[in-house]
């Protein structure tokens, strides 16, 4: 099933828009009338031209709202005839009797071709189809004389060519829309008939189909309502009529699509005139069976989202090109502020990105910033409009940050990510997707998780080396505030200096009972080092599950991206002889003697591996990080029963 649909060639919605007013301004009212059936029915709905010119009457259900495209529609026109020809000059030894008796009319691609598309959705779309199809039961065109409409409306157009606008360009225009509007690879695929991997390419530009993913994944949320008859958006669902429009759509509701079902006479048969060749014997009656039914693509896109998605969207634009207002309000019907004066400042993190979530932009994937401020995340979406939405999550209302978590339609779309759960107003659970690059992605990570970790009561309990059993020590009650680089487990209650545990010392994490009022509680014992490279022991154990789920996710990121570290480890020799001294070495000793070599080779394997993150310095001079640890023949012991 391939495809020579690009996003490139897709007009941007100015340009469709432009597009249709150039149609408008056509002066012969049957071309007008049948521009605007081959504008909306190819730009926005992705109808292929060989299906266009085959459509009719009979593939229409108008009180349902739908085109169906069966799978086979035989039929015997003129056209038909001259495929057949077409098809026997390609070497088909078959009669053209048999061609047309088994061939025509199918659309292409075959079965695969076979697909349901929703347009009761939009006034404008069944008012153009009522345009062809009321006077006459089909279109009589071909492709060039298609091909000539398209090219009329771009020369009516302002910023606009022939070159600029092809047919191919307005299914592209229609997949772009689509995606946009909240369908993925998957969905679009069907409805266009491309492959995914096309399908895919429109997506990461447009969107994708997250929305029901997530309502379905989350049992307590509702699912999206169907859009009402009232529902208004410019140009596909807004009734009001242009200028020079030859019908007006606001004719054209759920009431009118109800009469016209009920008064157009099920057709069995494709109503084009079987045109059979004088010298033939082909008899239509006995060789055309009847139309195949037209498969089911699954739900219509009808849906209130789609209708204020549209509406929003085809409105600010058109503002915003005529005024400079983008023309987007708050509740109280201001302008939205800029994004630093929604976050409590300072800022620890903003950037450009693209995100998915049930706050914003009815859930599809969207471009626009991230910023994380002292009490809260916000998410803002744009466009050339400005900002277009915008999603705030107080951080106390995060209860849980899952790096790496990609739901199944955005597979494909987004790479690195981190999904954010939290609360909303209502107490119903939500998720934020966020995509980030790989080198802006830990920090985030970091600063958020340090964000969220603070002042959190804790159960301690600390076993240095060789003095026991952590079950001869008694925990205590403390408060853990995390850092990027530290854990902090104060005492409230006493003035001594709090225990500071760097993350880059953890070598070891496991999740285990830990003894609690109540018997046992699962909680976190983390082997770290010492300066020295002893392995001392500490249990911890968030008093809340919040927390603890939160501690357990940061820590162990941490450790993975740790252990994914060692693992890729590429160190020489003398570089592994280094890390190995500083393990024996212990208080006291001089690595250069240890390694018998002169101190400026030793300065130097020591700044090499400081580079690589797997040496530091401390107040008695060169340690190992946890890294380098895991990586010397000693830790290696413990790396490896940690797998």
């Amino acid at each position: 099933m391939a495809s020579s649909l690009s996003p490139d060639d897709a007009l941007s919605p100015d340009g469709f828009y432009s597009l249709y007013l150039g149609g408008l301004a056509i002066e012969d009212e049957q071309r007008k009338h049948e521009t605007c059936y081959v504008l909306l029915l190819m730009g926005r709905l992705g109808i292929r031209v060989d299906e266009l010119i085959h459509l009719h009457d009979g593939w229409i259900d108008y009180s349902r709202g739908e085109i169906h495209v069966p799978a086979r529609d035989p039929c015997a026109c003129r056209r038909c005839w001259q495929r057949a020809r077409d098809r026997q000059s390609q070497s088909d030894d078959r009669s053209l009797e048999t061609i047309v008796a088994e061939e025509f009319w199918s659309p292409p691609g075959g079965q695969a071709g076979s697909r349901t598309l929703a347009f009761g959705w939009s006034h404008r779309l069944t008012a153009a189809i009522d345009a062809v199809l009321g006077d006459s039961e089909y279109l009589d065109a071909d492709r060039a004389y298609i091909e000539g409409l398209v090219d009329a409306a771009a020369e009516n157009a302002w910023e606009l060519g022939p070159d600029a606008v092809s047919l191919p360009g307005l299914r592209a225009t229609a997949a772009e829309f689509l995606a946009t509007a909240g369908f993925g690879p998957r969905r679009l695929a069907d409805l266009l008939v491309v492959d995914e991997a096309t399908a895919g390419e429109f997506a990461r530009v447009g969107g994708g189909d997250l929305r029901e993913h997530m309502y379905r994944a989350l049992p307590s949320a509702s699912p999206p309502e169907i859009c009402g008859e009232d529902t208004q958006y410019r140009l596909v669902c807004d009734p009001t009529p242009f200028e020079r429009e030859p019908f007006d759509p606001r004719r054209y509701d759920a009431r009118w699509r109800t009469q016209r079902g009920e008064n157009t006479p099920k057709r069995g048969r494709n109503p084009r005139p079987v045109e059979t060749p004088a010298d033939s014997s082909f008899d239509p009656a006995t060789a055309l069976d009847p139309r195949e039914p037209a498969a089911d693509s699954g739900p219509q896109i009808v849906s209130k989202s789609l209708s204020e998605w549209v509406q929003r969207r085809e409105s600010q634009r058109e503002q915003y090109g005529e005024t400079g207002d983008p023309g987007i309000r708050d509740q109280e019907g201001h302008q939205p502020l800029a994004y630093r004066d929604q976050v409590t400042a300072p800022v620890e993190f903003s950037m450009s990105t693209r995100f998915a979530g049930q706050g914003i932009e009815q859930s599809r994937p969207t471009g626009g910033s991230v910023v994380l401020g002292q009490r809260e995340l916000v998410f803002l979406s744009r466009d050339e409009t400005g900002i277009a939405d915008t999603l705030r999550v107080p951080l106390s209302s995060i209860t849980d940050v899952a790096p790496g978590y990609l739901p199944g339609p955005l597979d494909g779309l987004f790479e690195e990510t981190v999904g954010i759960a939290y609360q909303d107003d209502h107490d119903e659970r939500k998720i934020v997707v966020c995509e980030l690059p790989p080198d802006r992605s830990w920090e985030f990570q970091q600063l958020l998780f340090s964000s969220l970790l603070v002042d959190v009561p804790v159960v301690y309990a600390n076993l240095a080396a060789g003095s026991g059993d952590l079950s001869d020590v008694e925990p205590d009650d403390r408060r853990l505030t995390a850092s990027p680089r530290t854990l902090k487990i104060g005492d409230p209650d006493a003035d001594r200096l709090p225990v500071r545990i760097r993350l880059s010392t953890i070598v070891e994490i496991e999740h285990q009972p830990m003894e609690s009022e109540v018997g046992y509680e699962m909680g976190l014992t983390l082997h770290h080092l010492r300066v020295n490279a002893n392995v001392v022991t500490t249990e911890l154990r968030a008093k809340t599950d919040r927390a603890a789920k939160l501690l357990r996710r940061y820590l162990m990121e941490h450790h993975e991206r740790q252990l994914e570290k060692a693992r890729n480890a590429s160190l020489s020799s003398a570089q592994k002889a280094t890390l190995d001294a500083l393990h024996d070495a212990g208080d006291g000793r001089e690595l250069v003697a240890i390694l018998d070599m002169n101190p400026s080779r030793v300065s130097n394997l020591v700044t090499s591996l400081t580079e690589l993150d797997l040496v530091r310095d401390s107040r008695t001079g060169v340690a190992l990080t946890g890294t380098g640890y895991l990586v010397t023949t000693g830790g290696s012991l413990l790396y490896e029963s940690s797998e």
